[in-house]
Order: C-alpha cells, then structure tokens, then sequence
C-alpha cells in the first residue's frame, strides 16, 4: 500500500468519524433545544405536575424520568409527559439502543417484562405511566384498581405478554 493510499484511507476515517460526530451534535442540539424553553422541572414537580389525578402515578412518572436520564446526554427539566422518546429526544439517533436499553432497566426495576408487541406502542413517558400504573403492587400504588388489573392482564394475554409483579 502507498502513502497516498494510506493517507487516503485516513482522510476517509476523518470526514467519516466528523461526519457521525457531526450527526450526534445536531440532533442533541434539537432536543435540547425542545426542552429549553419550557419550564424547568425537578422529577417530583414533573409526576405532580403531569400525574396529579394519581399520587401514584406521580411518583412512578418521577422514577421513570430518573431513569430516561441516565439514557440521554442532556437534562430533562423541560420534559413533558407527550414527549415522544424517539421523535422529540432523537433516542434513537443519539444512541441506537438507549431506548431498549431505558426498557430493560424500566422491566428489571419494576420486575415485570413488557411484551414487544406492547413496547412497540409505547411512544412517551406518559404511555409508559398508563401502562406500568396498573400493572404494579399494591405497595407501589397505595391502593389497586383490580378492574384496572383485569384490564391490564387481558390485554397483555391478548398481545402475547403477561405480568410477573404482582
């Protein structure tokens, strides 16, 4: 191999690698910019803001914030409840497998496994809330719908998934 094959090769890996990087900061750039000019929200204000006709869903929508956290490269102060995870945090241009990744940690956290087909539909925080809400302990609730639960297990037997906390 030449130098100018081996220079050429380099100058490749370069465009190439600034190019991804270039990706990366663009569509951080946009959700950030999303979320910036919203009011800025601690996790607790977020899940009474959004979840105030639900002191449990208040606290599940504070602890899955937390989470999402750890799989964003920016703050989520400015987040809302209909924000989709894809579109609007660009989750999946970010990092290819953090939505995933957020769900694996969602089901080992509460001990229960959401069906793919169920995953597939969850497109916010606030979905993830709906469908979690039901789902969990008694503890977790401070009181259960078992109307809610029934509900929730019919659908979840009728796409294939069941729950594994109870």
């Amino acid at each position: 191999m030449s130098v100018y094959q081996v220079a050429g090769l380099v100058a490749m890996v370069i465009v190439a690698g600034g190019g991804v990087w270039l990706h990366h900061l663009v569509n951080r750039r946009k959700a950030e910019r999303l979320l910036a000019g919203r009011p800025q929200l601690t996790q607790e204000e977020f899940g009474r803001s959004y979840f105030q006709e639900s002191p449990g869903g208040a606290a599940l929508a504070a602890e899955l914030r937390e989470i999402l956290q750890d799989h964003v490269p920016f703050k989520l102060e400015g987040l809302r409840p209909d924000d989709a995870l894809v579109q609007d945090l660009r989750m999946d241009e970010l990092d290819s497998l953090s939505t995933v990744e957020f769900l694996v940690e969602v089901e080992a956290r509460y001990g229960m496994k959401v069906p793919d087909s169920v995953a597939e539909s969850l497109r916010t925080l606030h979905d993830l809330v709906k469908y979690l809400e039901p789902r969990l302990p008694t503890a977790r609730q401070g009181g259960r719908d078992e109307g809610a639960v029934q509900q929730a297990d019919a659908a979840d037997e009728a796409q294939g998934g069941t729950r594994t906390a109870s």
